[in-house]
C-alpha cells in the first residue's frame, strides 16, 4: 500500500467513526504519530484518533492482573541485568560448556544473550522446546539452560518482562477486554506480528478489529510525494540545501521527512542548525 493509498484508508476511517474512539495499531508508536499527523494535514484535523502498539494493549489488559500480583514491568536496565545475573549463576555452578563460558567477558556476547532470551520468550519459546530440537554439543542447549534460569530469577524478582506482559494479557483477555478495547481498533497495513504477539492479535481481530485500507480501491486523497536524493561535503551542508529547498518551494516544516544515513550525526548537526537560526524543533530517534 502506497503512503497516498493509506492516508485515504485512514481518512475513510475517520468518515467511518467520525465521533468514537480510534486506536491505530503499528508496529511503532513514532510511525503511528507520524501517519495521525499526515492524516491531519490532509483532512484539516480529526477526533478521537490514538496511536498506539501490540505492547501497549498487552500493557492495559494486563494492568489490574499484574497489580493484583504486586508486580511491574521491568525497566530494560532491570531486564538486562536479570539475564546477566542469570548466565553468572550458570557461570558460577558450571552449568555451561566450555566454549560457552569463554565468551563471558564479551559485552557483545552478552548483549546477544540478552536479546536471545527475550526474542525466545516474546516468540513463546520453550526450553525444553529448545533441548528437544538443538544437536548434541550444541551451544543453543547452553541458551536453553539461561532462558530457564531467568524464568527463575525473574519469577523471584517480582518483574515482569515484555513476554509475561503478554501471556498475562493472554489469560485476561475475555476479563478485561469490553473494559479496555472501547470503540474501533485498527491495524495498519504494516503489521506484522508473531509468537504471543501475533496471538494478541489474533484474538483483536475476533473481537472485531480490522486492517485499514483491506477493502480500498480508490486514492481520493493522492498527496503529492517528491523524492529529492543529493549529497553535500558535510551534514552540516546537506542540511543548510535542505532548509533553502524547503524554502524556495515554500513548503512547510511538517511537509519534508528527511532521511539520513546516520541518526546521530545529522541530528546534531541539525539541532547545532536549528540553534543557530532560531528554529524550534523536537526531536525523537529516527524522526
Amino acid at each position: 500500500m502506497t503512503p497516498a493509498t493509506l492516508i485515504s484508508a485512514l481518512g475513510s476511517a475517520e468518515r467511518q467513526y467520525p465521533l468514537t474512539r480510534k486506536s491505530l495499531v503499528c508496529a511503532d508508536i513514532n510511525y503511528a504519530r507520524e501517519l495521525l499527523g499526515a492524516l491531519a494535514l490532509h483532512t484539516g484535523g480529526w477526533i478521537g484518533w490514538e496511536g498506539t502498539t501490540l505492547r501497549e494493549i498487552a500493557e492495559e489488559l494486563a494492568f489490574v492482573s499484574l497489580a493484583n500480583q504486586d508486580k511491574r514491568a521491568g525497566t530494560d536496565i532491570e531486564i538486562g541485568g536479570l539475564v546477566n545475573r542469570a548466565l553468572d549463576d550458570l557461570l558460577q555452578s558450571r552449568k555451561l560448556s566450555p566454549s560457552f563460558a569463554s565468551l563471558q567477558d564479551s559485552l557483545g556476547f552478552r548483549h546477544l544473550v540478552r536479546d536471545s532470551v527475550l526474542e525466545l520468550r516474546t516468540a513463546g519459546v520453550r526450553a525444553d522446546q529448545i533441548r528437544a530440537r538443538a544437536a548434541n554439543n550444541s551451544a543453543v542447549k547452553d541458551l536453553a539452560a539461561v532462558l530457564e534460569r531467568y524464568e527463575a530469577v525473574l519469577s523471584d524478582a517480582k518483574l515482569v518482562d515484555p513476554a509475561s506482559i503478554f501471556h498475562v494479557a493472554l489469560e485476561e483477555f475475555k476479563n478485561e477486554a469490553p473494559c479496555t478495547l472501547a470503540g474501533a481498533i485498527l491495524f495498519a497495513p504494516s503489521v506484522r506480528a508473531r509468537g504471543l504477539a501475533g496471538r494478541l492479535a489474533d484474538l483483536l481481530v475476533s473481537n472485531g478489529a480490522e486492517t485499514v485500507g483491506s477493502d480500498e480501491g480508490g486514492d481520493p486523497l493522492s498527496p503529492h510525494v517528491t523524492f529529492d536524493c543529493f549529497a553535500g561535503a558535510t551534514p552540516s551542508e546537506e542540511l543548510r540545501e535542505v532548509f533553502r529547498r524547503i524554502m524556495a518551494e515554500s513548503l512547510r516544516f511538517d511537509d519534508v521527512e528527511l532521511v539520513a544515513t546516520d541518526t546521530d550525526a545529522y541530528g546534531i548537526a541539525l539541532d547545532g542548525l536549528c540553534q543557530q537560526l532560531n528554529i524550534g524543533a523536537t526531536m525523537l530517534h529516527g524522526i
